[in-house]
């Protein structure tokens, strides 16, 4: 019997002799005492967390990587190893949730792209190996989750200018912007950000989300033009921080930086935060002065020749410039030589 010392290694020979008083045998052994296989080791973090549309996710996440030491080279730099995804399981949402599948390098960076529009959750199993071990290959696993991000709203001015006539009161004018959209559920409204001749409106132009209809009140007698930028923008706060989240200094794995491990917290200050409106349009409103000549009022008469024949019509007693085109022809009036209902001119 014999007892190693703690981390012995090597070749160890000794004689053993057989005697019984007369006669002795000798033999020679030889005991070689040999590094165990041990599984290498590696840490993941728990969860690594990116952003819908985020394009190539690269980064060094596996750590405190520990290899077999081998007897002949003396450390575990004698070994090639090599990182296996033997399964992604989606777990929720989009399916597929990658377009480029998770994938390590040997120095343990995590490569993957999400699929376009793709939002969930993933659990990934990682295996590595030493090539030319024995040992079992070291197994973990982590969650990859694929963060939504609100998109912009969106929508088309069909009637990028509205010409309306002056003194015309309150005009409401249907379908000035088309093709209105949200993100699921997001409360949207138009903000009008610049009206250009301001002085021009009674009632400030307004557009309903809904309908895409511009309603405004210009002044009376007022006319010319004004030029207003608009956006259609989300009214709620979009992508805020998870209180619960952990920043990556917090995670204790400090090679997982940029929107590794703990991007959650990044909703508020992070690249793909969210967009909470769209781009500006430019819409114009022109108001047309008023018509030379026109009162804006109609004017009646009535005549009542009954039977006599040699009536004639009354003179019309308005303005010069409303006299044109008017008759004293009893037989443009209405009615046989005036006789009859009311006439009215403008």
């Amino acid at each position: 019997s014999f007892e190693l010392s703690d981390s012995a290694v090597g070749e160890f020979a000794f004689e053993a002799v057989l005697s019984d008083g007369d006669k002795t045998h000798t033999e020679l052994f030889n005991i070689s005492v040999v590094t165990r296989s041990q599984p290498p080791s590696f840490e993941l973090p728990p969860k690594i967390t990116v952003f819908e549309d985020s394009g190539l996710y690269s980064h060094q996440v596996a750590v405190n990587i520990s290899l077999e030491v081998s007897s002949a080279c003396g450390s575990g730099q004698g070994f090639d190893i090599q990182f296996l995804v033997s399964s992604i399981d989606v777990t929720s949402g989009s399916d597929p949730l990658f377009s480029q599948d998770p994938a390590f390098a040997s120095d343990g960076t995590l490569t993957f792209v999400p699929a376009t529009n793709a939002v969930g959750k993933a659990t990934v199993n990682v295996l590595l190996r030493q090539i030319g071990s024995s040992a079992d290959p070291a197994v973990d696993s982590f969650e990859i989750a694929v963060q939504g991000v609100a998109d912009a709203p969106a929508f088309d001015l069909e009637k990028p200018t509205v010409v309306v006539d002056a003194n015309q009161g309150v005009s409401v004018v249907p379908r000035v912007a088309v093709n209105i959209s949200r993100d699921g559920d997001q409360d949207v409204e138009f903000v009008v950000d610049d009206v250009g001749n301001p002085l021009l409106f009674l009632r400030r132009p307004t557009i309903n989300v809904e309908t895409g209809e511009l309603t405004f009140e210009t002044f009376p007698d007022a006319s010319g033009s004004s030029t207003l930028t608009l956006h259609l923008s989300s009214t709620a706060e979009l992508n805020d921080r998870d209180p619960s989240c952990l920043r990556p200094s917090e995670t204790g794995y400090a090679n997982v930086t940029g929107n590794g491990a703990g991007a959650d917290c990044l909703f508020d200050d992070g690249p793909f935060k969210g967009v909470t409106s769209s781009v500006l349009k430019v819409l114009t409103i022109v108001v047309e002065p008023p018509v030379a000549g026109d009162p804006g009022v109609k004017l009646l008469w009535s005549v009542d020749c009954k039977s006599d024949a040699s009536c004639a019509c009354p003179s019309l007693d308005i303005p010069a410039d409303l006299a044109a085109g008017a008759s004293d022809d009893c037989a443009a009036l209405d009615g046989a030589r005036g006789s009859g209902g009311p006439t009215q001119t403008t």
